[in-house]
């Protein structure tokens, strides 16, 4: 029955994920909302547009309004082959056909050529008044401003990505250029745009408090995002320090290359940490989205544990991944256009299989993955909302131009809640192992206080029955502290290979360091790793690899020269042997016989992999037999060959060295020996390790 603090819990996790399912359909409506919104007609997607022979109808201006959308009454011109200069257009030379449009926002996607945009002004007002013009887009290549009044061209400013950030005329992160309009003075505005992103253009005209007050606002905003980054990123790096799982570390390096992707798209790292880096700034996009794409999709196959469930989808991920940074490294070869759309094509295959993963995951009762599924579905809705609008299929405003950001808010907070689930799994079940533990230590404890409660009460009467009690829970006993040497036993012993483990050997040799300086004598190490197992594996199978583990264990076990010597797993195919009171040149010996009989023993075979389910102990009375019987080997078969690399490192008793340098030392020989060609022995001679030690 669950205790009240659990199902508390529970409730509160059930609430929590209701709770931020509801804030992702919350945002995909507001996403319709200003989509609808944008357009009121039914021909919502579609650019309305007439060709004229003559610009829009001119724009009286006035300081009664604050702000002003160009866009509605701005005529532009597409010259395919960009040969038209600005006296051609302004003299007439040639005979344009200007085109008006209906839309909020100019927006012509990718294209290869030079947009002409004029719009008329006029100062209705009595008095002068001053303005600021923006283009809200701040990665556009050129961007070059005629005013002209009459016949007469007055001011002419050049800006855009391909020019430093402090060139501009006013400092801002978009395109800002001061006007003066005089009291009734009708100007006509020239824009000549070309660049190689997205062309949009949102031209917009503020009174100077207006500008101000909203940018401030936007500002704002912008800071409360790349701080909530942030703040997520630290929190998962503390994650990462505490837990040591790699998944955290690849999620924080997502968000920070996300975040600089971000900052590079909205202009505010050109503003503030590279104006005057022309290039990297162009580059800037390509290479924080490809990094981003990378560690997205190491996080994702790390988290989802893809190379034990689904390999192939791990792999394909992670494919993706590399060819997106193999294209952020290319970028400079490669043209802008062509990169972003390569990567966009990535993103949304790697962004949906992540999402159909995350659903199957779901589908079996994982709270994290059901979290993570919602996360990257805000993510996809997001990035294909902000793909839609570059490729001018929806129209540019809020919820569409910061579709991206907002997924990705969710997102974050999403998968730290998934990643925190996962930590929250983690300790569940050490609570319930606790729990466990606890219970059968009080019920052992009563079965101990009813067994003295029973003698002191039958003693005097029955005798003899007392005594049988006393037996029986003697035995009792006996059975429960072999079961917990037992327990004792298998935490400290390798069950593959019935060596001690790494716990074991690490407790061992703090130990026999200690003794050793305390008793002024050596103490030697081997380090021993199986030649190219992960051949053997990929070739005969894990079950196979596993063969040869516990073939190897039991010939180090049969090599151990004295009582006090410990041989144990290190990790994967690698062993350790410690040698206390053993000079060099007595661990070389051992070395070299440990390695002459793994190399002449019969190797197992494939055939030989056991099917009971005691393998260990069939194998070890088939190594016994046969270890060295040439005769039992299999007819008409290749027998695979089997050899190991030993480093040899001492720990001399005049030595200042520390355990850790002489585990470093014993590492570098075991290195030697397999850089030397493998199957032999290499020694870290006492030159070295006090050269080590003084380093």
């Amino acid at each position: 029955m669950r205790s009240r603090a659990t199902l508390s819990f529970g409730h509160r996790t059930a609430s929590c994920f209701h709770l931020t399912a509801g804030m992702l359909l919350c945002w995909l409506m507001l996403v319709d909302i200003q989509a609808f919104a944008a357009e009121p007609d039914s021909a919502a997607t579609q650019p309305t547009s007439t060709v004229v022979t003559t610009s829009a109808a001119r724009l009286p201006i006035s300081t009664e309004r604050d702000v002003y959308n160009l866009a509605p009454y701005v005529s532009y011109y597409e010259d395919k082959d960009s040969r038209l200069s600005f006296y051609d257009i302004f003299l007439q030379k040639v005979s344009p056909h200007w085109i008006t449009q209906d839309n909020e926002t100019l927006s012509f996607g990718y294209s290869d050529a030079t947009y002409w945009l004029v719009v008329d002004l006029e100062n209705i007002d009595i008095n002068d008044s001053e303005w600021f013009l923006e283009v809200g887009y701040p990665v556009l290549d050129e961007v070059d401003i005629f005013i002209t009044e009459g016949v007469h061209l007055l001011q002419q400013f050049n800006s855009g990505d391909n020019l430093t950030y402090n060139s501009r005329l006013y400092p801002h992160r978009n395109f800002v250029f001061p006007l003066n309009l005089q009291s009734g003075q009708p100007l006509k505005i020239y824009l000549r745009v070309r660049s190689e992103t997205s062309i949009q253009v949102p031209l917009k005209l503020y009174s100077p408090t207006a500008f101000h007050t909203l940018d401030n606002k936007a500002t704002f905003v912008e800071g409360i995002y790349y701080g909530f980054m942030l703040i997520m990123a630290l929190y998962n790096l503390f994650l990462y320090f505490s837990i040591k799982q790699s998944r955290y570390l690849y999620y924080v390096a997502f968000i920070c290359c996300f975040s600089m992707f971000q900052l590079s798209l909205s202009g505010f790292a050109y503003q503030y940490l590279w104006p005057e880096s022309v290039r990297w700034n162009q580059l800037s996009l390509p290479v924080f989205l490809g990094t981003t794409l990378f560690f997205m999709a190491m996080f994702v196959n790390r988290f989802l544990n893809l190379p034990e469930h689904k390999p192939w989808a791990g792999r394909l991920l992670i494919s993706g991944a590399i060819l997106a940074l193999a294209g952020a490294l290319l970028s400079t070869t490669i043209s802008y256009r062509s990169m972003i759309l390569f990567m966009i094509a990535i993103s949304m295959v790697n962004i949906t299989l992540a999402l159909i993963l995350g659903i199957q995951r779901s589908m079996e009762k994982d709270r994290a993955a059901q979290y993570f599924t919602l996360a990257w579905f805000s993510s996809l809705m997001g990035a294909i909302i902000l793909a839609l609008n570059k490729i001018h299929l929806i129209p540019r405003n809020f919820a569409t131009e910061n579709a991206l950001q907002i997924g990705t808010a969710i997102e974050v907070v999403l998968i730290s809640f998934a990643l925190g689930e996962y930590v929250a799994q983690q300790r569940r079940a050490r609570a319930q192992a606790q729990q466990e533990s606890m219970r059968m230590e009080v019920l052992a404890r009563m079965a101990q206080e009813d067994a003295l409660a029973a003698e002191k009460k039958y003693s005097a009467q029955l005798e003899v029955q007392v005594n049988e009690r006393t037996n029986e829970l003697q035995k009792t006993l006996h059975l429960l502290e072999k079961a917990n040497h037992s327990l004792e036993k298998q935490s400290h012993v390798d069950e593959l290979t019935n060596v001690f483990n790494r716990r074991y050997f690490n407790q061992r040799y703090e130990m026999e360091v200690k003794r050793a300086a305390r008793d002024g004598t050596p103490l030697s190490l081997i380090m021993i790793d199986i030649d190219h197992f992960k051949r053997l594996n990929d070739n005969y199978g894990h079950l196979f690899g596993d063969l040869c583990l516990r073939h190897v264990a039991l010939i180090l076990e049969k090599g151990k020269h004295r009582p006090g010597d410990t041989v144990a797993r290190y990790g994967g195919e690698e062993f350790v042997m410690l040698l206390p009171v053993t000079p060099l040149e007595g661990a070389m010996i051992v070395a070299e016989r440990i390695r002459g009989w793994v190399e002449h023993a019969r190797a197992p075979h494939p055939d030989d992999v056991p099917h009971s389910s005691n393998t260990n102990a069939n194998y070890a009375d088939a190594f016994t037999t046969n270890a060295f019987n040439t005769s039992s080997i299999h007819p008409n078969s290749i027998e695979p060959n089997i050899t190991i690399s030993l480093g040899v490192a001492t720990l001399q008793p005049e030595s200042q060295a520390s355990g850790n340098q002489l585990l470093q030392l014993a590492d570098e020989a075991l290195y030697m020996a397999k850089e030397n060609g493998r199957n032999q022995v290499c020694s870290a001679d006492s030159k070295n390790f006090e050269n080590t030690v003084r380093n």
